[in-house]
Parts: structure tokens; C-alpha cells; sequence
């Protein structure tokens, strides 16, 4: 077991996939994948037993050459250069191709999805649609929460195994647990429901309903109404943040005043049986919503940070806040300063270390800041905040054109257990409330870009995208990046959106591992914890003459 998952290892993110050919009167359809440490051919037998003959052809030319069965994948152990003709045949099964320069990976599948009421258009700078897509730990799952209502669970093969159907809202959120065996949806609906699916039935083990903490509502759309805004599977808990924001209007002398008030709060359960293990606040609700949430990979610390635009007066915008995985207690509170502009605003930007020791913190104007935490401990509580600040850098530089400020604004952070990060910085960001709320007309050079910083602080690398950011997935040891991008709203092309898989320890160059490319625009994607299996989410995208490109699919790839 441990050699053939060494061997998947090797071919599922630095695999190539190449057009195939058949021989003779044989149907099968062939496969040939360049990985880094060989050539695999998959399909070409279905027997459990070694093929009599395995025959590899370098430029026309026979060559000895090694190789290992495992499953239906015969792997053989040889180096390949890129633009070298190979042909490989198994008992009488052939299949040629021409090694590539870069490598894609192996496609599994590409499911078809339901159909959605709305899709993103070229002319806009948001995909529409924030469905999410999870992938078990040991790779065997894939999890769908989808927009078009409802729960979706696959096998790693691509073979839909149950579907549920959610009454009255969509799928906002997905993961599973630590062992795999349930699967959490979070939607947006009246109730803003968390539901806990048995993996292996598709019954519904449990569900919460945060309507009582935080309000409820029957508006047309999924923003409006209230919704899980994040989804943690730590340990033996599952974490949970529901909002909604409501619109009130009183009267104001002759006239009224329309206002915005936001109810959110965290809870935690037990991942088996649904019960409540605590609530933060205690009582009430947060009259701000959370950005995002993070935890140790234990579940022995959560961090999260409140935001802007719902304008909280007792849960300010730019707090920083970590509570004790255990009982919820808060056990750190760091409050950020305005630096730029009169908010700070946090959006993904926030990210704990697995081990709970450094949180790396990237603002709305692109601050990225690294903080050793590793002090803010339930029995520390009340020293002091804890909050040690390692180093602070301006991400994207703040340009002025005719007086208005023009950036890319600071989107997501990683860090490790040794402290290297990366940040992810969004679109690019007009900061003129004059302006036009449309897609921005140029691109600042530091959009979309992705920064690896050192432990100290020192620039690594950087590389950039050519569409907008989705939600992204890192491996369980940070290493890999699986990026899902849409279109580039500027040019009002699609033709470098899908899947990014990127090499994170990379100390310099490229790096890019493979580019797989969607019809339509990819808006989530997932990867195994063991890196076994990778899952991207589809969307059609309207073209500027309004014809559709792309469906809307799940993408499965090793």
C-alpha cells in the first residue's frame, strides 16, 4: 500500500495528460501521463495479472526500460525529455505522444452539475456564482455544495454515489471530517442551516438552524438572506459562522434613514452527534460578520477576523480574535489600525499555522503582517494580547492616478509551521467612492498575483494569474496550491481560466506545476489532505454577444 501510494503520489500533480491512440481493433482508450519520475499508461489493461509485454519507443528507436504495475496503471520508470516522441505498447495496446514542456494532470472525470438561474458574465469582475467543493482526506470523496440547490457526494472515480436536494436555499460551504465519515454543508437560506451528511449513505445526521441566534428571511437572493460565512472541520468539533444582515428603515423627521444591522455568531459541535459545544458571544450575537475563520489543525485555536462593511461598533472593523478551540473562550484580541483609508477590511486575508503558532494577516489595502502567537494560550489569557508582531509589508504598492488611490487589493494568506507565507492579492481597486462600481478599466501590476515571503520577511517570488481568484485550496502540508481562476474581466476573456496547481516550495522560478483549462470559469476548487485527488468547480460564462461558454461541471483530476 505504501509503494502504490508513493507511485499515485507522483503522478497525480505532476502528471501530463496527452491525446491517446488505440491499435488495431482494439476499443479501450489509452492514456499516457508524464509524470516527474516516469511515463504511467493507464487503460491499456484491465487485468489484475503483469502483462506479458511492455515495449517503450524513444524517437522510433526500442529502449529497455523498467516498470511496475499497480491497478490498471502500468508505470514505467523512465526519465522522459520534453519534445522526444514516446511510444508504449502492452500486449498489443499502444499509445504514442510527444513529452510536453510543462506538465497537466491526469483527468479523471467532468461530471455534469444541475443548471443555475444566474451565470457570470465577461463584463463583470465576480464569478456570480459561490458554490464550494470539498475532497476527503484520504482522497475517496468529493463533496458538492452546489447553487443549484443541491448536495452532491462522488467517488474519487468520478461515479456519483447520492445527491440531496436543499429545500429552500444553496450551498455555500462544504467540508468533511477529520475520518471522512460526514460530510458539512453550510447554505444560505431563511434558517441558514449547517447539515451533517453520513459520507457513505447521504442521510442526514443532523442539522442546526441559526435562524433563533441571528434573525431570518425570505429574500430573493442568497447575499440577502442569512448564510453560513464559514465551515471548519477540526478534531473531533465542527465550526460554524452564520450572519445576516438586515435592512431597517426608521423614521428621521419627515423622511426616513435606511440603515444595515448585521447579527453573526460562531458555534462549535460535536461532529458526530450535532450538539452544541459552545457559542461565541455567549449571549447576543456580533453586530459584524467574521471574514473568515482558522484553526490549528487540532482544533485547539480559532481565529477570526470581524469586517468593514457591516460597520460593527462593539466588534470593530480590523479585530483580530482567538478563542479557545476547546470552550470558546476569548483568549487573544488584537486590534488592527487604519492605515490608508478610515477602515482596515479583512476578507480571506487571515490564516492560522497548523501547529497554532504564527498568523499571517494580509488587509484590504494590502497590508501582509506575520505574528508569532504562539504565547495566546487559554492559561496566558488576560497578559497581555499575545500578539507578537514578526514583520509588516506593503503587498501592493499604492499608486495615485489623478489623485485617486489605485491597487490590488490583499485577498488571501497561508502560513507554515515554519513560518514562510504567502499572500493573494484580488483585482485591482479604485479607491474613489465617485467612481464607477463596475469592473476597474486597467490592471495594477501587482493584481492577482501571488507573494512567498520568507520567515523573515524576505521576498521569495512572486507570481501572477491572468483572470480573477476563486476560492482556493492548499495541501494539509502547504506545499501545494490548487488556484481555481475565472475570467479576466479587462480583456473579457476566458481562455486562461480553470485550475492552477502551484508549487509552493519553489525558492525561485516558475512555479506553475500544471494549467488545466475550463470551458467556462473555474469558481472552487479542493484537494485531498494526502494529495491523492483534486476537484474544481465549472461555470458557464456569458460572452459579451451573450453565447454561453462552458457548463457547469465537477472536474476530478489525480
Amino acid at each position: 500500500m505504501a509503494k502504490r501510494n508513493v507511485v499515485l503520489a507522483i503522478i497525480i500533480l505532476l502528471a501530463a495528460l496527452l491525446p491517446s491512440a488505440g491499435c488495431g481493433d482494439k476499443s479501450a482508450v489509452v492514456q499516457g501521463v508524464f509524470a516527474r519520475d516516469g511515463i504511467a499508461i493507464v487503460g491499456a489493461t484491465t487485468s489484475e495479472e503483469n502483462p506479458r509485454e511492455v515495449i517503450l519507443k524513444v524517437d522510433d528507436r526500442p529502449k529497455p526500460t523498467k516498470w511496475q504495475k499497480h491497478g490498471k496503471v502500468i508505470l514505467l520508470m523512465e526519465p522522459w525529455q520534453a519534445g522526444s516522441s514516446y511510444e508504449v505498447l502492452v500486449d498489443g495496446m499502444s499509445w504514442r505522444g510527444m513529452a510536453p514542456l510543462n506538465p497537466m494532470p491526469l483527468k479523471v472525470s467532468a461530471e455534469e452539475l444541475g443548471s443555475l438561474e444566474e451565470t457570470p458574465s465577461v463584463k463583470e469582475w465576480t464569478p456570480a456564482v459561490y458554490e464550494d467543493v470539498a475532497v476527503s482526506p484520504d482522497g475517496k470523496y468529493v463533496g458538492v455544495a452546489s447553487f443549484d440547490r443541491n448536495v452532491y457526494l462522488y467517488d474519487d472515480k468520478g461515479q456519483k454515489l447520492w445527491q440531496s436536494r436543499i429545500a429552500n436555499g444553496v450551498g455555500v460551504a462544504v467540508a468533511f471530517s477529520a475520518d471522512g465519515s460526514r460530510l458539512f454543508v453550510g447554505e444560505s437560506s431563511p434558517d441558514a442551516n449547517i447539515y451533517a451528511f453520513d459520507t457513505f449513505s447521504g442521510k442526514t445526521v443532523w442539522q442546526h438552524a441559526f435562524a433563533a441566534d441571528i434573525g431570518s428571511s425570505s429574500a430573493p437572493r442568497w447575499n440577502q438572506r442569512p448564510k453560513i460565512t464559514g465551515l471548519i472541520a477540526a478534531g473531533s468539533r465542527v465550526i460554524a459562522s452564520a450572519e445576516y444582515t438586515q435592512r431597517v428603515a426608521e423614521k428621521d423627521g419627515a423622511g426616513t434613514k435606511v440603515k444595515h444591522v448585521t447579527a453573526c455568531v460562531v458555534k462549535a459541535f460535536d461532529s458526530q452527534t450535532g450538539a452544541v459545544i459552545w457559542r461565541y458571544p455567549q449571549t447576543g450575537a456580533m453586530d459584524t460578520g467574521v471574514s473568515r475563520m482558522t484553526a490549528s489543525a487540532d482544533g485547539g485555536k480559532l481565529v477570526f477576523a470581524n469586517h468593514s462593511w457591516s460597520k460593527g461598533r462593539e466588534y470593530v472593523d480590523g479585530a483580530l480574535r482567538i478563542l479557545d478551540g476547546a470552550t470558546g473562550r476569548l483568549i487573544g484580541l488584537h486590534r488592527l489600525a487604519p492605515r490608508h483609508f478610515s477602515y482596515v477590511g479583512i476578507f480571506d486575508g487571515i490564516h492560522l499555522s497548523p501547529n497554532g503558532n504564527y498568523l499571517a494577516v494580509i488587509t484590504a489595502d494590502s497590508r501582509g503582517m506575520l505574528f508569532d502567537v504562539s504565547g495566546v494560550t487559554a492559561e496566558a489569557a488576560g497578559r497581555g494580547d499575545g500578539f507578537r508582531l514578526l514583520w509588516l509589508r506593503q503587498i501592493s504598492k499604492i499608486h495615485q492616478v489623478g489623485g485617486v488611490p489605485v491597487y490590488a487589493y490583499g485577498n488571501t494568506a497561508r502560513t507554515t509551521d515554519d513560518g514562510r507565507v504567502f499572500f493573494m492579492t484580488g483585482g485591482t481597486f479604485l479607491a474613489d467612492k465617485t467612481a464607477s462600481t463596475g469592473a476597474p478599466p486597467i490592471v495594477h501590476p501587482d493584481a492577482t498575483s501571488l507573494f512567498a515571503y520568507s520567515a523573515d520577511g524576505g521576498l521569495l517570488w512572486k507570481w501572477q494569474t491572468e483572470g480573477g481568484i476563486s476560492k482556493l485550496r492548499f495541501s494539509r502540508d502547504s506545499r501545494y496550491l490548487i488556484l481555481p481562476v475565472y475570467h479576466n474581466y479587462v480583456t473579457g476573456q476566458n481562455d486562461r481560466a480553470g485550475l492552477y496547481c502551484l508549487d509552493l516550495a519553489k525558492s525561485g522560478g516558475d512555479p506553475l506545476v500544471w494549467f488545466y483549462q475550463f470551458e467556462g470559469v473555474a469558481v472552487a476548487a479542493a484537494i485531498a489532505g494526502d494529495g491523492t485527488a483534486i476537484a474544481g468547480l465549472e461555470v458557464p460564462l456569458r460572452r459579451a454577444d451573450d453565447r454561453q461558454a462552458g457548463r457547469h461541471r465537477l472536474h476530478i483530476l489525480r
